[in-house]
Formats: C-alpha cells, structure tokens, sequence
C-alpha cells in the first residue's frame, strides 16, 4: 500500500482572502518519495527543510471543505478528518523551491503535473499581495 498527496495551490484575493487555483485538489498521480521528502511526509527523518504547519487558519472554502478535512470556524485551522491522512501542511513558492533543493529533489525530477504547479504558482507570485501556496496532507 503506497502513500498518495492531496495538494491545493492558493492564491490571495484582496476581497476573499485565500482562494484555490481550481476547485479540487491537483491531481499529482506519481508517488515520489524525493517530493514527498521535501515536501515534510516524514519530518521525525530530519531531511525537511520546512516541517509540516497543520492546515492553515485561512485556508480557502475548497481546502476546508474537503473531503478529508473537518471543517473549522473561520480563524481556526480545520484539522483532517481520520488518522489515515497525516502531515499537513503549507508552503510559499520560495519554500516549495528552497525545500525541493534542500532535500535534494530537483525541480526537473518532479512529475510534469507538480512543475505545472509551482509554474502556475510562480505566474500568480507576479501579482502583488497574491502570496500563492502550495497546500497539501497525505494519505495511506
């Protein structure tokens, strides 16, 4: 039995605050461990740049009513929903990039769909104040 990722890119509206880049979570089918590493799936290994932060308290309506999250009062952080999803967390692009590198799983070996992803974060990083993020727990 492998271990998958649920991941969201976020974006900051001046109005709405967070909001998700689309209206599910990315669909990064490959399981790699190099990204998986990085990104804080086993923080207790020592070789995460950035250990998980929990779900953020401002996420957006797509991360807090997800499937696996229980949904939390606004100002609060929503918390998963079964012990089967774990390590939740969140990253700025200059975060994604510095913990890619720090592990080290260059960017070029991740799957076209996670490039894709930091690409797209990457464009929304020109907007001022948009602070784009990558948000994202695991499952067994």
């Amino acid at each position: 039995m492998g271990v998958d990722i649920h991941a969201f890119v976020e974006y900051r509206e001046p109005v709405r605050g967070y909001v998700s880049l689309s209206e599910g979570e990315l669909w990064l089918p490959y399981r790699q461990g190099g990204l998986y590493g990085a990104l804080g799936i086993s923080p207790e290994d020592g070789h995460c740049l950035y250990p998980p932060r929990g779900l953020p308290s401002d996420c957006g309506r797509v991360v807090r009513h997800g499937p696996y999250v229980r949904p939390a009062p606004d100002g609060e952080s929503p918390q998963l929903s079964t012990p089967d999803e774990f390590s939740p967390g969140w990253l700025y692009l200059h975060e994604v990039l510095a913990a890619l590198d720090h592990y080290p799983f260059p960017l070029e070996e991740c799957q076209p769909t996670f490039r894709a992803a930091v690409a797209a974060m990457a464009e929304l990083a020109k907007v001022p104040g948009a602070d784009p993020r990558l948000v994202f727990y695991f499952d067994r």
